[in-house]
């Protein structure tokens, strides 16, 4: 969902599916492969919703590890496509989420 004035839009429904070196480590350009693979052996549960945003078509992946950490990535597919089969796809952001203490 993201925020519009005082309401919220709704962006899809997130889907699971099978997160692979393909559709993860290979869709960064940072030159830490170890790292993102590492991420991804870890992983428990990956979700995804493909977005389309005016001419670029973006998508979110929410990735739970094994330990119970949470890491959301944004990337988009630079063909325009909306697929999962895109070949042009980059993931331009990974956040690793963390529980805050709000009282």
């Amino acid at each position: 969902m993201i925020r519009e004035g005082d309401d919220w839009k709704s962006l899809g429904v997130m889907e699971e599916f099978s997160l692979s070196q393909d559709k993860f480590d290979k869709l960064f350009f940072t030159g830490r492969e170890r790292e993102l693979a590492r991420i991804r052996r870890r992983n428990s549960t990956a979700w995804r919703l493909d977005v389309a945003e005016d001419q670029k078509a973006a998508f979110y992946y929410l990735l739970q590890q094994r330990n119970g950490q949470v890491y959301l990535a944004y990337g988009y597919h630079t063909d325009g496509r909306d697929s999962i089969d895109s070949q042009a796809s980059i993931i331009r952001w990974l956040f690793r989420l963390i529980p805050t203490d709000i009282d």
